[in-house]
């Protein structure tokens, strides 16, 4: 896999084979809005990231979806930096020990998350910075801290997910903050939240 992240280029679709991987998702190009890269399984096939860390590492990337993949046992499943047009979907995330199991820092615009599965983690899901994201249809579950965490976030929807996490907290929207931020103060607003199912014994804080 090292070497296909190295190959990669615009229109390139990365087919997995049933297997362990323990080399991240790491492209080390981007797609274009016409030709995305993308990482899938093969057909029929049932790939596993497992003790990998970060499973999924981009900076400064664009135009790259990851689908149906699963990743079990990987202290942090997703940094993602600086990125933008970026699809994660139908993925199982299982097991991540790390601060942020999912942390996007310093996000552009357009990170879509549908379909998957996050469970047993610190911040299942981090998203600091960007416009127009959509989080959509997931299970976020079992979070040491929050299941998702929206940081300086505009122009985004949270749709049809399933929170649940009866230690901790369910979700958290706030503004930047400057130990963690070198941009201008940036509050989230003109977040949709709906049609989402809230856990037992959970609260939200926005």
């Amino acid at each position: 896999l090292d070497q296909i992240n190295r190959e990669v280029s615009p229109g390139s679709i990365v087919l997995l084979e049933s297997g362990v991987y323990a080399t991240p998702i790491a492209p080390a190009s981007s797609g274009t809005k016409d030709e995305p890269i993308v990482y899938r399984p093969a057909d029929g096939a049932s790939p596993v990231f497992k003790n990998v860390s970060p499973a999924i590492h981009m900076k400064g990337k664009s135009f790259v979806r990851i689908e149906g993949l699963k990743f079990l046992d990987c202290p942090q499943f997703m940094s993602i930096e600086s990125s933008s047009h970026i699809t994660v979907e139908n993925c199982d995330f299982e097991n991540g020990e790390a601060w942020e199991s999912c942390r996007l820092k310093a996000m552009g615009d357009y990170f879509h998350f549908r379909n998957n599965s996050v469970r047993n983690g610190t911040d299942l899901l981090t998203i600091q910075g960007g416009s127009f994201h959509l989080i959509e249809g997931n299970t976020f579950a079992e979070a040491s801290h929050t299941c998702l965490v929206f940081m300086g976030v505009h122009n985004s929807v949270i749709r049809n997910n399933q929170l649940i996490n009866p230690t901790q907290k369910l979700l958290e929207i706030f503004a930047t903050r400057a130990r963690e931020w070198s941009g201008p103060y940036r509050k989230s607003e003109h977040i949709l939240i709906e049609n989402n199912l809230f856990g037992p014994n959970g609260h939200a804080e926005v």
